[in-house]
């Protein structure tokens, strides 16, 4: 954020508990307490607090994110932090598989 001024940035925080148990999978020899378990999620997690009240920052829980289905508050307070709305985004959802140059079928008629 220092760097890029205009930088809109979403943090995604997980469970210190479900951090633990994935950092000690990935690194089975290293000590829990130790820096690449508990210590690596206490210093991200602090690194944060650094920017708590910049309104560039959203930090949002990782186990909000798709609760409170079918309204889904967590995604729309995400996609409001980058000036999209929920809706524009289930519609392109919605719609089939594309690129920029056309539908699907017009790649695959393209093809043949």
């Amino acid at each position: 954020l220092m760097h890029v001024p205009s930088a809109r940035v979403v943090a995604l925080v997980r469970d210190g508990r479900d951090v633990m148990l994935s950092l000690m999978e990935r690194y089975p020899d290293a000590d829990p307490a130790g820096d690449l378990c508990l210590g690596r999620w206490v210093h991200d997690n602090t690194a944060l607090l650094l920017y708590e009240r910049d309104p560039r920052l959203l930090i949002e829980r990782y186990e909000d994110l798709f609760e409170g289905a079918p309204r889904y508050p967590s995604l729309r307070r995400i996609l409001g932090h980058y000036g999209v709305t929920y809706d524009n985004v289930a519609d392109l959802m919605a719609r089939p598989a594309s690129d920029a140059h056309g539908s699907t079928s017009a790649k695959a008629s393209a093809a043949h």
